[in-house]
């Protein structure tokens, strides 16, 4: 959600004149959902949370320090 407030209020302050759907994106689709959901099968093991400060040029606050972690059952 976070990313997502950041892109709206970049847009909110982007000028009129550049405000306008492309003409390759196609008009939205309504109606029921045609993916199910789903439980996806995540093995325990070693996972890296988070980043390096000195492997990524840029990233949120909340995205440092790079942290791992041990899974300790599968989920």
């Amino acid at each position: 959600m976070m990313h997502q407030e950041t892109l709206l209020y970049m847009y909110q302050q982007l000028d009129c004149k550049y405000k306008h759907k492309p003409n390759w994106i196609p008009a939205p689709i309504t109606g029921p959902s045609l993916v199910q959901n789903s439980e996806i099968h995540i093995p325990a093991g070693k996972v890296t949370l988070g980043a390096n400060f000195d492997e990524i040029e840029w990233g949120w606050d909340n995205e440092f320090p790079e942290n791992h972690v041990r899974t300790l059952h599968e989920q």
